[in-house]
């Protein structure tokens, strides 16, 4: 199946494709979003498994501090350590794409349409999202 976006780390040793359309765009405010990206949260596109592949060295680090209270898998490259994606056990089988790494302009088919922890979000940033979780 042809790639419809693709994407890599920083040092370009992992990359990634993501091969179907149907992707759940998310903005989220969590703990760990807020952390992982060094800013208010992150844009992620949010696949199924067998619509992503992924190729080069990557890390993986559980854990179960998070703000659902179930586990996470973080997987990043091996040489530059930088977020490729999550696999939180609280949206089951679901992987959550760092769509920052997508190469190109920011996919305009990326704009979020669900944002999770809003009351997370920063009073300065302001956003027309409708569906909103916490």
């Amino acid at each position: 199946m042809a790639s419809l976006l693709h994407g890599s780390c920083l040092c370009k040793a992992t990359t990634f494709d993501i091969v179907d359309k149907d992707i759940s765009p998310i903005i989220c405010y969590c703990e760990h979003c807020t952390k992982l990206s060094g800013s208010i949260g992150s844009v992620i596109a949010v696949v199924k498994p067998e619509n992503f592949k992924i190729s080069g060295p990557v890390k993986v680090y559980v854990t179960e501090a998070t703000d659902s209270g179930k586990p996470k898998s973080i997987h990043s490259c091996e040489q530059c350590s930088c977020l490729i994606y999550t696999q939180p056990k609280a949206m089951g089988d679901l992987l959550c794409v760092r769509s920052t790494l997508l190469d190109g302009e920011f996919p305009s088919l990326l704009n979020p349409s669900v944002e999770y922890y809003p009351e997370k979000r920063p009073g300065y940033c302001v956003l027309e999202i409708a569906n909103q979780k916490s």
